[in-house]
């Protein structure tokens, strides 16, 4: 997909940049039954930094991202409407994250939804800003539980 289709979420569908749970491998996109509602775009990299915060099981651990000046690996998605009903709720939008139209430093030009953590509990940063790397560091199997 080249850059000038990622400028703005459009008639396409939204263009969401995702950093934690929906990333592949990370079980969120299966979780919440995306296929045939959203799509892969590749690859992508998003400012700010990315840490831990409580789960709500209160034993584990969720990514948030906050506005910073760090660089968070993650992957873009095509969302149409029902696709992001069902990630806006998934991440409480506009209670625990905020969705806010960003420009991404790759693709260079691009401008995503990136839901951004509105909490005041945000632990330690994530290492690296990898969710999925922290993941397998931890030895951890794909947080899903809400």
């Amino acid at each position: 997909m080249s850059p000038a289709s990622l400028r703005a979420p459009g008639a396409g569908g939204a263009l969401i940049a995702s950093y934690g749970t929906l990333r592949p491998g990370a079980g969120g996109f299966e979780h919440l039954g995306l296929a045939g509602l959203a799509r892969p775009a590749g690859p992508c990299v998003i400012a700010g930094d990315l840490r831990l915060r409580p789960a709500d099981d209160g034993e584990s651990f969720a990514p948030a991202l906050l506005p910073g000046p760090g660089l968070v690996p993650g992957d873009l998605l095509i969302a149409g409407p029902q696709a992001l009903s069902r990630i806006d709720a998934w991440e409480d939008h506009p209670r625990i994250y905020r969705r806010a139209l960003s420009e991404l430093p790759e693709p260079a030009g691009a401008r995503a939804w990136v839901y951004f953590y509105r909490g005041a509990d945000a632990g330690g940063s994530v290492p690296g800003g990898d969710w999925l790397a922290y993941l397998q560091a931890a030895g951890s199997r794909a947080w899903t539980s809400r």
